[in-house]
């Protein structure tokens, strides 16, 4: 076994676990339809994170492949990362009684809508990781797409308009999908 498939599995089982929250809300979320109505919206988040995460596999890869020494300062940025997105994953849809009374909506606009904040907070952090693992300047395209994302993370949170609310997940989710297609030209190719 190789230092970083060691070094993944706690990795992975926090991810693991924080997606499978997620996709246990998604359950919820259908089971009890007729009690809560769906909406669109926190399911798009739902998703958007899941995204980054299975991408998060991906830039693991690229670390690993750019390091040949794990230390504990970058296995810790890591674990760090992958606690957030753990929190994001199960703050997002809620799988108990008070969803259902609240509806998909509403449970977002009342407690969903934090599950951005260490969302964002991955994001920021990413900024002096790139930086720190030799990434050109701190002003690259990488960190651009990630002082956007933040932006458009932190419009959707403080906004209570729907509509702007609406227009800033759906420009998050077009700016995410442009990023993956430029960053990541494919599963596993960083």
């Amino acid at each position: 076994m190789t230092e970083f498939e060691l070094l993944v599995v706690p990795l992975s089982v926090v991810l693991g676990v924080g997606a499978a929250r997620m996709l246990g809300g998604i359950i919820h979320a259908v089971r009890y339809r007729e009690r809560a109505p769906m909406h669109w919206l926190p399911i798009a988040w739902g998703a958007f994170i899941l995204m980054y995460i299975v991408t998060f596999f991906n830039v693991l890869w690229a670390v690993n492949n750019q390091n040949a020494t794990w230390t504990w300062p970058l296995y810790g940025m890591q674990l760090v990362v992958a606690v957030l997105y753990f929190l994001s994953s199960g703050l997002i849809l809620a799988s108990d009684e008070v969803a259902v009374e609240l509806g998909m909506l509403g449970n977002f606009e009342r407690h969903g809508r934090l599950a951005l904040i260490p969302f964002g907070i991955s994001f920021v952090l990413a900024i002096p990781f790139n930086k720190w693992e030799g990434g050109p300047d701190w002003i690259s395209p990488q960190n651009l797409l990630n002082v956007v994302l933040v932006a458009l993370i932190a419009f959707v949170f403080r906004t209570t308009h729907p509509s702007k609310r609406a227009a800033g997940t759906l420009a998050f989710g077009a700016v995410s999908v442009l990023g993956w297609f430029i960053f990541f030209a494919r599963p596993g190719g960083a």
